[in-house]
């Protein structure tokens, strides 16, 4: 605690602030906010009190970003209190108490986790002033330079909102690892089919949602919040997993002795050889005499082919189609 006394506006003659040692709170630091005369001084020593700030190494591969999203009020900053164990982030019941990206590091199982609570993303229409507006702005730069979305629902709403699927898909397309939490499920009147019939209608509605795990949580109560942490850690590995290149083979030349590609001007389509030319989130390369002529249907059938050899649970697979002489 630093006891300041203002108004102390002809210093060094005016001694008026040596009164406050009567209070026992140490040694008052006498300021003028209406001439700035002292401010240095009281900066020198808050900057002397502030904790050292951990330094993190950004190029640290056992570091891991995890960007906290949601619609406003849906629990993001209670989420983040609740698993840290602590009040770091400003909780209210009013929407758009968080304004600015907070940061909060975390340790498990040797591996740095950095929390990202973001502000509350709404539908454009409903963004009122510059400020929230430009905050959505960071927020979305957070997604975008995260490892791992963490993706928060109301689940006593009991349906899945076009800005709750706006902003999985906004996760889901920049290629980051998600992880959909149904908040607040304490408050949701349930049996034991509740669960599992809600997530099946939303797996249903958002067809890639059957590749992202899903969690009914409480930030509240503290309900299945430390179940995150592991699926944290078992997306962003998914997502950076590399598979060999005669594996990726076997299995395309098994997808497509199942299902050949269809005819592209009544001509064949030769889908040649496959490897994986990056992680994070995994991208193949496949090469074909009409790379371009392969339908949506059939791409979405190759991706299905990998995901059930090799799963990549929780993080989006690109397919990179490509010309490329016999092999």
């Amino acid at each position: 605690v630093l006891l300041v006394a203002n108004k102390i506006d002809n210093l060094p003659n005016d001694q008026r602030h040596q009164e406050f040692w009567s209070l026992g709170m140490g040694e008052p630091i006498p300021v003028s906010s209406l001439s700035g005369k002292g401010s240095g001084d009281l900066l020198d020593l808050v900057i002397e009190a502030l904790p050292e700030v951990t330094s993190v190494d950004q190029e640290d591969e056992s570091l891991i970003r995890v960007a906290v999203v949601g619609k406003p009020n849906v629990g993001k900053s209670s989420f983040v209190n609740r698993l840290i164990g602590e009040d770091r982030v400003v909780v209210s019941d009013i929407p758009g108490t968080t304004r600015d990206p907070v940061d909060t590091l975390f340790q498990y199982h040797n591996r740095t986790l950095v929390f990202v609570d973001t502000a509350g993303l709404r539908r454009q229409t409903k963004v009122k002033d510059n400020l929230e507006y430009y905050s959505a702005l960071r927020t979305d730069r957070v997604v975008h330079t995260a490892d791992v979305c963490v993706a928060l629902i109301d689940a006593s709403e009991q349906e899945l909102h076009a800005q709750d699927i706006k902003i999985l898909r906004t996760a889901w397309e920049a290629g980051k690892a998600v992880v959909l939490l149904m908040n607040k499920w304490d408050l949701v009147e349930k049996d034991t089919m509740t669960g599992p019939v809600f997530e099946k209608k939303m797996r249903e509605r958002i067809p890639f949602l059957r590749w992202i795990p899903m969690l009914f949580t409480s930030a509240l109560t503290g309900q299945r919040i430390r179940k995150c942490l592991d699926l944290i850690l078992e997306v962003h590995e998914e997502r950076r997993r590399r598979i060999e290149t005669h594996e990726v083979n076997e299995v395309l030349e098994a997808v497509l002795k199942r299902q050949p590609p269809p005819l592209y001007r009544g001509r064949r389509v030769k889908v040649k050889y496959g490897t994986q030319v990056t992680i994070a989130p995994p991208t193949f390369a496949i090469f074909s005499n009409y790379p371009n002529a392969l339908p949506a249907p059939y791409i979405r059938y190759l991706e299905s082919g990998f995901r059930k050899a090799w799963g990549f649970m929780g993080t989006p697979i690109r397919l990179r189609f490509r010309t490329g002489r016999e092999k």
